[in-house]
């Protein structure tokens, strides 16, 4: 498997902020990322003022304060080797903690997301997709098949759970045991209670029942990495990163003829040029109108979905509000990660499902983040079996797609480190 190093500085806000805030977001450092490691540093304003006031002592060493790792997977055959857990993720994490002046002989993750498709349930023992949606029963062997996978639980308990880390994440359709799943998908909470009892692992029970906002066989959520106590960062920030999960898989509509609306409007285009008006034409245009019409009424997320993301950018994540219930008035999160199965602005991936599928959906994500003055995130999505990066510069987003750390095709993760020059707001 080859390896993919992709860095991007943090840079601060230009809304007005507290002078201590903007001084430590001026500070904050860069986030890594490693085979879906990423890793959160902070510059210490006092190592720093030290290192200033003795220009000749520790040139070389950066000062910084190493935070937390998140490691993110995607598209994994559960059948297939899991060694690469243990082997080339936990190494790269070693080697990041070493660098950053941490502890490399016990190597520690904050967070282990995945993005879709932790295992391939919607498959028989020979790799054939099934026609039909798979039973519960046999959903639940591909999870023990992969949480009884000695390298994954030794990864879990010893990289993971040996920090107080936590493991979290989103569904695709494999995971649903059932290709193309949508809302009308009939065994979505049976599937929920399994991921959350097989995957989810270190969140407490409050967040583990909080999944979904109480939207039946739904999983999205909201989760945060509490800022390590005694740092610079905990002085302003209740949590280092915080996780935003989208479902887009239990609450969608059906998928809506892209194409056809496509071919349709060139129909338009010709039948205005060339027809004459009439019964007939009137007729066609109404037909490409409505097919028009059900492209864009098509939802990737849900009526109740849509509002719980509303609330959660409202009180969470602009700019001028606190953390709720936090004495100090801290802000909740100093990074954001809005995670789903699907790529959002990466819309290249064909003939994989993206949110450029569901155009409405995907233009109502990008308001609201503009809307609330949401700032410092990046996108992260799994699903195509393959890694990028994708940047919009007009808008400063980050969309990192990171898929098939076992089921990869060959030759998808670059060779040389990529680079991300500030994470801004929108």
């Amino acid at each position: 498997m080859q390896r993919c190093v992709m860095s991007c500085m943090v840079a601060p806000t230009r809304s007005a902020a507290p002078p201590q805030l903007g001084k430590l977001l001026a500070s904050l450092a860069s986030v890594l990322f490693a085979i879906g490691v990423l890793s959160v540093a902070v510059a210490s304003p006092i190592a720093a003022a030290e290192a200033e006031a003795s220009p000749k002592s520790n040139k070389d060493s950066p000062a910084t304060e190493l935070l937390t790792h998140v490691t993110f997977a995607s598209c994994n055959r559960q059948s297939n080797d899991q060694s690469v857990c243990m082997k080339s993720i936990t190494s790269t994490i070693a080697a990041q903690c070493e660098r950053d002046g941490g502890n490399s002989s016990k190597p520690h993750t904050g967070l282990l997301l995945w993005l879709g498709n932790a295992v391939y349930a919607d498959v028989d023992e020979a790799g054939v997709a099934l026609s039909l949606a798979r039973p519960a029963h046999g959903i639940e062997e591909e999870y023990k098949h992969l949480t009884g996978n000695p390298y994954y639980r030794e990864f879990v308990k010893e990289v993971v759970g040996g920090g107080a880390g936590r493991v979290s994440g989103i569904w695709d359709d494999r995971d649903l045991g059932q290709r193309g799943a949508d809302s009308s998908y009939p065994q979505s909470e049976a599937v929920r209670c399994l991921y959350l009892g097989y995957i989810w692992k270190g969140h407490p029970l409050a967040v583990t029942d909080a999944t979904g906002d109480g939207t039946p066989g739904a999983l999205y959520a909201f989760t945060g990495i509490p800022a390590p106590a005694g740092t610079p960062l905990a002085a302003h920030f209740v949590h280092s990163v915080c996780t935003v999960t989208l479902d887009v898989r239990t609450q969608r509509t059906s998928l809506p003829d892209l194409a056809d609306a496509l071919l349709h409007s060139s129909d338009a285009t010709g039948l205005r040029l060339h027809s004459r008006n009439g019964a007939t034409l009137d007729d066609k245009l109404a037909e490409i109108r409505g097919v028009r019409a059900r492209v864009m009424e098509a939802d990737l997320l849900g009526r109740r979905q849509w509002a719980w993301l509303e609330r959660t950018f409202a009180t969470y994540l602009t700019p001028t509000a606190h953390s709720p219930g936090d004495a100090a008035g801290r802000v909740h999160c100093a990074v954001t990660l809005i995670a789903s199965s699907w790529q959002l602005l990466l819309s290249d991936n064909k003939p994989f499902e993206g949110w450029d599928l569901y155009p409405a959906s995907r233009s109502r994500l990008l308001l609201l983040l503009k809307r609330y003055k949401v700032e410092h995130f990046v996108f992260l999505s799994g699903h195509a079996e393959l890694g990028k990066l994708g940047v919009v510069r007009r808008a400063s987003k980050r969309d990192i797609c990171f898929g098939g750390h076992t089921a990869a095709p060959a030759g998808s993760l670059p060779r040389e480190p990529l680079f991300l020059p500030s994470l801004s707001p929108l």
